[in-house]
């Protein structure tokens, strides 16, 4: 998952440095980003694994910048919610400090 979304970053970067909004390949990263997803939330442990946490805001932050408010509230109500499944800020942050870090911000 954390692949995946370092993937849709690199490709919205790529687009930025061609001058392009979205292009069909972000798209298609992006699509394929939400799906994985969608399969890892699925699952009681994985769904709540450090990966897919970071995943999620990273997601929420790569929305933001797109301009994309529904799907950032989106990720972030469902981070919030990955969050308080593991215990909260603080049991996070005693697993995985980077973690914590990145949900934090």
């Amino acid at each position: 998952m954390l692949f995946n979304a370092i993937l849709l970053q690199s490709s919205y970067d790529l687009d930025y440095l061609q001058g392009q909004t979205q292009s069909t390949s972000s798209a298609v990263v992006r699509d394929h980003c939400l799906s994985v997803l969608r399969q890892r939330i699925l699952d009681a442990v994985v769904g709540v694994s450090d990966a897919t946490i970071v995943s999620v805001a990273m997601l929420a932050a790569l929305e933001h910048d797109q301009g994309n408010f529904t799907a950032l509230n989106a990720h972030m109500k469902g981070l919030k919610r990955m969050v308080e499944m593991r215990g909260g800020l603080k049991v996070l942050r005693a697993a995985n400090v980077m973690a914590a870090n990145f949900v934090f911000w």
